[in-house]
C-alpha cells in the first residue's frame, strides 16, 4: 500500500494529502487577515529505514505575507528526540517555547533562520540507526539493552512570524526599563528577561561574531517571555525505526591519516561557501562565475588537513540539514581512499552511517583556506560581518550608554555617539561584552592595526537609509570624515566596504562608486 503524507500546518489544521494534492497547501490560511497565507511543510517522499540510517527529506514554504524566523537547531542539544509515552512515537521537537518538566542543568539556546515570503527551505532529517535519544525538557526514560521500535514519527518544528530580532529586543528593553516587571528590590540583572540572555549586551554578545547576522539569530530559552511561537508538525506511519534508549559514544570521522582531500561539488560552489543573498552581493559578476564553475578542490597541504581534522573532531551532534550548497568531501591516504562524507554549507557534515555533525560560526572554516581565492573572499564577508556587528551597537548604543529610567526612550532621543570619540565611547559602552569587545573594529583581512573604520560625522541615527555610518580605512582610532579618508587597500582584489545607516554593507572597488554614494 502506499504511504499517504500528513502535513500539519501551523497547529491550526490538519490534512492528509498524497503527493499529487500538495499545491492545495498553498490555499491554507494562517492568520486573521485573507492575504496571510499559512507556512508549511511537505514530505518529499516517505521516510527511509535501511541498516544504518532513519532518513526523511522535507520542504517548508512560507506563503505569508511576512517574514517568518525557522527553529533551525537547538544548538549544543540538536532537539528534543525520543520515544513518546505511547511507546509508538518517535517525537522530535525543534522548538525554544516549551515549559521544561525538569530543572535543566544547562540553559537550552536555539538557532532560528529567517523564511522571507515566498521562499522555501529543503531539510534533511539523518538519524543513525538505533535512533538513541536526546532530552532537554523532560527526564529521560530509564535506559534499556533491548531495542524497542517506533511505528510513527512526529516532527514539530517552531516559528515566529514577523521581525524576530526585533521581538526579542523589545522584550529585553521592557525587562531593562520596567521596574513594575521586577520583585522590590530585585535588579534587572538578577530577574526576568535580562537573565535569560544577560540583557541587550548578553543578546549582543551571543550572536557577535557570526555571519548572516539578518539571515539567523541565536536565542536563549526564555521561560516563556518571548511569546508568539508558533508550530509546523509532520507525522507518518507504519515505520519500524530501531530505537535504543541509550546514550552511547559519538563516533566522529577521524581524517589523521590522510595525506590529502577532494571536494566535488554537487551544487555550485558559491552555494556551499556563501549561501546567502546579501554575502553573494559582495562578489563581483566575475567572483561569482568563479565559483559557480568551480567543481573539484583537492589540498595536500599538511597544516590544512591538520586544522581540518581538528576542525571535525569539534562537531555537535545534530540531526538537520539544510538542503543547499552540497559537496561530497573524500579523504586519501596516497591513493587509497579512506572515507567520504557529504558536507553542507560548509557547517554540516553527514558520515556515511547517516550521523549528523554541525559546526558552529565560523564553520569548518579551513575548507575555505584550500585556495587563496575562497580565503581572501571569505575574509571579504567577515569584514562586512564586522561591520553590521558595529551597525547594532551605533542603533543600540543610546540604550546601553544612558538607559531610560522607567519610561519608554522617545524617538528624538536616539542617536549615535559623537564622531571624534566615536571609538572611546562605544567601547566603553559595550565593556561587559568582554573578550569580543574590540574584535569587529579590526578588519580580518589586514594584521596590524587596533581600528579599520572611521565614521561619516554628518550621519545620524535619521540620516537617509542610504546614508554612508562606517568605512574602511588605514589603521587608527576615533578616525572620522569623509571620502577622503577611505581606502582601497585593505582586500585583495582592492576595494573597500561602506556600511549604510540602514545597516546595508556594499564593497566598493572603485572610485567613481565612491562618489556614488550619500555622504551628507
Amino acid at each position: 500500500m502506499k504511504m499517504r503524507k500528513c502535513v500539519f500546518v501551523a497547529a491550526m489544521s490538519f490534512i492528509c494529502m498524497s503527493p499529487d494534492a500538495r499545491s492545495a497547501t498553498q490555499a491554507l490560511r494562517l492568520g486573521h487577515e485573507e492575504h496571510d497565507l499559512a507556512p508549511t511543510v511537505v514530505a518529499m517522499g516517505a521516510p527511509t529505514v535501511n541498516g544504518k540510517t532513519f532518513e526523511w527529506r522535507y520542504q517548508m514554504r512560507n506563503d505569508s505575507a511576512q517574514d517568518i524566523w525557522i527553529c533551525a537547531s537547538m544548538g549544543m542539544h540538536c532537539c528534543e528526540a525520543h520515544l513518546a509515552e505511547d511507546n509508538e512515537t518517535f517525537l522530535i521537537q525543534r522548538r525554544l517555547d516549551v515549559h521544561p518538566e525538569i530543572l535543566m542543568g544547562t540553559q537550552p539556546s536555539a538557532i532560528y533562520v529567517r523564511l522571507r515570503g515566498g521562499e522555501t527551505r529543503t531539510e534533511v532529517m539523518s538519524f543513525k540507526l538505533p535512533i538513541q535519544p536526546q532530552y532537554i525538557y523532560r527526564m529521560s526514560r530509564q535506559r534499556k539493552e533491548s531495542l524497542e521500535y517506533a511505528a510513527r514519527v512526529a516532527l514539530e518544528i517552531g516559528y515566529y512570524v514577523g521581525d524576530m530580532p526585533a521581538m526579542v529586543f523589545d522584550v529585553l528593553h521592557k525587562g531593562e526599563t520596567d521596574p513594575k516587571v521586577y520583585p522590590r528590590g530585585v535588579s534587572p540583572e538578577e530577574y526576568g528577561p535580562s537573565r535569560w540572555l544577560g540583557g541587550t549586551q548578553g543578546f549582543l554578545k551571543f550572536n557577535e561574531g557570526r555571519g548572516a547576522k539578518s539571515e539567523w539569530i541565536s536565542v536563549g530559552h526564555s521561560w516563556g517571555s518571548l511569546k508568539g511561537e508558533r508550530i509546523l508538525r509532520l507525522t507518518a506511519d507504519g515505520l519500524h525505526i530501531p530505537y535504543l534508549e541509550q546514550d552511547r559514544h559519538v563516533w566522529r570521522p577521524d581524517l589523521g591519516k590522510c595525506t590529502s582531500i577532494e571536494m566535488k561539488f554537487k551544487t555550485p560552489s558559491l552555494e556551499f561557501f556563501f549561501p546567502y543573498a546579501h554575502e553573494q552581493s559582495l562578489l563581483s559578476p566575475t567572483e561569482r562565475q568563479y565559483l559557480q564553475a568551480l567543481d573539484t578542490l583537492v589540498t595536500e597541504d599538511s597544516a590544512i588537513l591538520k586544522a581540518f581534522t581538528d576542525e571535525v573532531q569539534g562537531g555537535l551532534r545534530d540531526a538537520f540539514v539544510w538542503e543547499h550548497g552540497v559537496a561530497e568531501l573524500t579523504g586519501y591516504c596516497d591513493d587509497e581512499r579512506l572515507m567520504s562524507v557529504m558536507v553542507y554549507n560548509g557547517s554540516e557534515l553527514v558520515t556515511s552511517e547517516g550521523q549528523v555533525f554541525h559546526y558552529l560560526y565560523p564553520e569548518l572554516y579551513t575548507l575555505r583556506r584550500v585556495t587563496p581565492q575562497i580565503e581572501s573572499l571569505t575574509l571579504r564577508v567577515q569584514c562586512a560581518a564586522n561591520l553590521q556587528d558595529l551597525w547594532h551597537r551605533f542603533r543600540l548604543y543610546q540604550r546601553v550608554s544612558a538607559p531610560d529610567s522607567g519610561t519608554a526612550q522617545r524617538e528624538d532621543q536616539k542617536d549615535y555617539p559623537r564622531p571624534r570619540k566615536w571609538c572611546d565611547t562605544t567601547s566603553r559602552a559595550y565593556q561587559p561584552l568582554g573578550k569580543g569587545l574590540l574584535r569587529p573594529y579590526k578588519c580580518p583581512s589586514v594584521p596590524k592595526g587596533k581600528c579599520h573604520y572611521a565614521m561619516n560625522p554628518n550621519c545620524t541615527y535619521n540620516s537617509p537609509a542610504d546614508t554612508v555610518l562606517l568605512f574602511e580605512t588605514k589603521a587608527g582610532w576615533n578616525l572620522h570624515g569623509g571620502p577622503e579618508l577611505f581606502t582601497f587597500d585593505n582586500h585583495d582584489p582592492k576595494g573597500g566596504l561602506v556600511l549604510l545607516n540602514d545597516g546595508t554593507v556594499k564593497f566598493i572597488r572603485t572610485e567613481e562608486e565612491l562618489k556614488q554614494l550619500r555622504w551628507k
